[in-house]
């Protein structure tokens, strides 16, 4: 029976029959639902062709205010292209070829006090390598121009020294050579007649507006060999060529018979005298373009007398080497001068360590 009215349950759910549902439940009359939050509205992009804001306008000067100009540094002074100092050495530095290189040279009996000022030579042996070269003047000889004997057959001195009219020979080991006794009987002077005179084959002699006396050195050669004793030696070569800057403001020592500025007369005894080397700025600067300063000169100031009188040509400025402990060594040859010892002007010398080369092939060829 219960089997019975279960199926007829299941059939008429089958066939749509309402069945009995929980009620809904409802609101009363006067309420009303919340409303929803508005979301937020995104921003924005900007509308093309959009422009940003224009910057503040920095204030502008008044039309007649100039900002100041800042001042031009001064432009360095410019020497000459003859008087350019080099940055490197113009000439290849040179050593002291085999065949000058002389044995007991620059040997002398000057005291190291030779530094205190002109002196008189009191000994032939305190210079035994000076010459003086004597050139004919009618029926006797004057000696007008100095030398260093460099061996036992050659004088080195300036190239303008080498005249048509001589030298005609070389007066070794003498002090006074106007006098007409001997200064030392047991060790007399030598005279030795010249047999050869060579300038240096670039020497240049120019007058004018501007004075060039550029590779002004020579070689005399003699008759016969001078000998050695304690008043006739040779004086040493340089060793090697030495920077012109490292030998600013250094001593050196120089000699001669030049003419004395006080009478205007010939020296009648040798003198010699310190003297101080000059850069080549300072040298340049002296003579103003009245004469070319090369690389290849010295300039040394010497306030005594000495340096550039008349008659001091080829006045030897020498040295000792091994800082005034070793032999003597010539540096220079004097070339030409203001005045005479005028102490705005330095005396000019060739410098003997840029030669070394041309006064070995001159003495090999001859």
């Amino acid at each position: 029976m219960r089997l019975v009215l279960v199926s007829a349950v299941l059939l008429a759910a089958a066939c749509g029959q309402p069945q009995d549902l929980p009620a809904t439940p409802t609101n009363p009359p006067n309420f009303t639902p919340p409303t929803p939050p508005t979301p937020p509205t995104p921003p924005t992009a900007p509308t093309v062709g959009w422009i940003p804001p224009t910057p503040p306008t920095p204030p502008t000067l008044p039309p007649d205010h100039t900002p100041p100009t800042p001042p031009t540094p001064p432009t360095p002074p410019t020497l000459p292209p003859s008087h350019t100092v080099p940055t490197t050495p113009p000439v290849k530095p040179q050593n002291l070829p085999s065949n000058l290189r002389e044995n007991e040279c620059g040997r002398s009996n000057l005291p190291q006090e030779w530094t205190v000022g002109a002196r008189q030579v009191e000994y032939q042996g305190d210079l035994p390598w000076m010459v003086a070269l004597g050139y004919r003047r009618r029926r006797r000889v004057v000696y007008r121009c100095s030398g260093v004997l460099i061996n036992d057959l050659w004088v080195l001195t300036a190239a303008h020294c080498i005249k048509q009219r001589g030298p005609v020979e070389a007066r070794l080991g003498d002090i006074d050579v106007m006098a007409a006794y001997v200064d030392d009987q047991e060790v007399p002077p030598v005279v030795i007649p010249v047999v050869d005179a060579i300038r240096h084959p670039d020497y240049l002699e120019q007058r004018g507006t501007e004075t060039e006396l550029i590779h002004n050195i020579g070689l005399i050669k003699l008759a016969r060999r001078a000998p050695r004793n304690d008043v006739i030696r040779p004086i040493c070569l340089p060793l090697e060529t030495e920077r012109r800057d490292s030998l600013a403001e250094k001593e050196a020592l120089i000699a001669g018979w030049g003419f004395r500025r006080d009478t205007g007369r010939p020296r009648r005894v040798m003198h010699f005298s310190s003297a101080e080397l000059s850069s080549h700025q300072e040298c340049v600067a002296s003579y103003k373009g009245e004469y070319t300063i090369t690389y290849r000169m010295l300039c040394a100031f010497d306030y005594s007398g000495i340096d550039s009188c008349k008659g001091d040509s080829g006045t030897p400025l020498m040295r000792q080497s091994a800082n005034g402990t070793g032999p003597w060594e010539v540096m220079g040859i004097g070339a030409y001068g203001q005045g005479c010892a005028d102490p705005n002007y330095p005396a000019v010398f060739t410098k003997i360590d840029t030669y070394l080369n041309w006064i070995s092939r001159t003495v090999d060829r001859n």
